[in-house]
């Protein structure tokens, strides 16, 4: 079956020398190209319909993207509403992964309670959010001032640090601090910790988005052929939790030596979740865009999965009247989960074990760097196949 998002298919092959791991990809590489020679508003509301995971963040790339081929300054609350839609749809993307997904895959219960409290609030918000702030504005007009108003209540957020944390709290200055909590946290790193390895492999971040990157990105026949161009051999590009909380003292060393490959995301994403969860109260302010070649745009924004870049180049420069000459979208996910990416790297580094652990162990890693797509997992050992979907 296949889907506007696509698909992965990533292959355990643990007898194979020469490929152990085998990841393909139906993820659609021309989709942007829809939007060549249409009217920027046009493609501009059009594009995050694409998407059903981190609609927020792909609106505000756009159009941030978008304002600066124009030469169009946002207005300064806007630009504070969309770092607010921003946080926001991290910490539910991030929750949703403690609190629904992880759980079942260690022998946890799911929190659906706490969940589905978290979504009505947080999806409001998050809505709202997009709706009011991530459409072009001529400069000068005002934006929607009311973002501190939409914030999850005090009493929503106490909750969800005490089911993570425990009366503690994550304020740990050593990793054990956080496997021995009695929150949630402490229960998924101990269930976690028989599943995992030790890797040697140091995390990179993607390349920054200067001038002569842009030009480059815009110039390629597609994203992954950018991608192919400029991925390290033998270790690949990593962003997300790991590399925005890489200077946190349970994190700092790790990422310095060879660490546990599914305790280090882990603890970098309930680190976050933390940060997110305390810092709410106000949202920070957002850096300028990339530098980009003249009529062109670029803005790199952090999801929950990573770093997202879009890029455009217009056909000419009359306002909301413009034409799209190109758009060009990069996911972390491309990066992430390419052939020869930091998944694949990574899932190769998995010492002998019985086809249950290393299964198992290959599931919480792809969950940990999350793809933005369904995948199929398949191991195949000793004549044997064991495969599941994964939506």
């Amino acid at each position: 079956m296949t889907t506007p998002a696509g698909q992965l298919t990533i292959r355990l092959q643990p007898g194979n020398g020469r490929q152990p791991v085998a990841i393909e990809s139906t993820r659609p590489q021309y989709l942007a190209r829809l939007f060549n020679g249409k009217p920027l508003e046009e493609a501009l509301q059009a594009i995050p319909l694409l998407f059903n995971i981190c609609r927020g963040a792909q609106s505000v790339a756009a159009v941030r993207a978008a304002e600066q081929a124009l030469g169009w300054p946002p207005a300064q609350c806007r630009e504070q509403n969309r770092e607010t839609l921003l946080q926001l749809e991290m910490l539910h993307e991030h929750l949703w992964k403690l609190l629904m997904d992880l759980p079942p895959s260690l022998g946890l219960a799911a929190r659906q309670t706490e969940m589905a409290a978290a979504s009505r609030q947080l999806g409001q918000s998050i809505k709202h959010l997009r709706q009011h702030n991530c459409t072009l504005q001529a400069p000068g007009v005002p934006g929607d001032a009311q973002a501190a108003e939409l914030l999850p209540d005090r009493a929503l957020i106490n909750t969800l640090q005490h089911l993570l944390f425990g009366e503690t709290g994550a304020a740990a200055d050593r990793w054990e601090g956080l496997a021995a909590g009695a929150g949630l946290a402490g229960a998924l790193l101990r269930a976690l910790a028989p599943l995992d390895w030790v890797s040697a492999i140091r995390p990179e971040a993607p390349p920054a988005m200067a001038r002569a990157a842009v030009g480059s990105l815009l110039a390629a026949e597609t994203p992954n052929h950018y991608i192919q161009l400029h991925l390290p051999a033998g270790s690949g590009f990593e962003s997300g939790p790991l590399l925005r909380m890489g200077a946190h003292p349970p994190l700092e060393a790790a990422c310095r030596r060879p660490a546990q490959c599914l305790s280090l995301r882990l603890v970098a994403l309930l680190l976050e979740t933390d940060k997110l969860l305390r810092d709410l109260y106000p949202a920070p302010r957002h850096k300028s865009g990339e530098v980009a070649p003249p009529q062109s745009g670029c803005c790199q924004v952090e999801t929950s999965r990573g770093r997202l870049t879009h890029a455009l180049s217009l056909a000419s420069d009359r306002s909301t009247q413009a034409l799209v000459k190109k758009i060009v979208v990069l996911s972390p996910t491309d990066w992430h989960f390419h052939s020869r990416g930091i998944v694949a790297n990574l899932l190769s580094e998995q010492p002998a074990a019985d086809s249950d652990k290393r299964y198992r162990g290959a599931e919480l890693l792809i969950k940990l760097i999350n793809p933005c797509c369904a995948y199929r997992l398949t191991l195949v050992e000793g004549g044997t196949q064991r495969a599941r979907r994964y939506a």
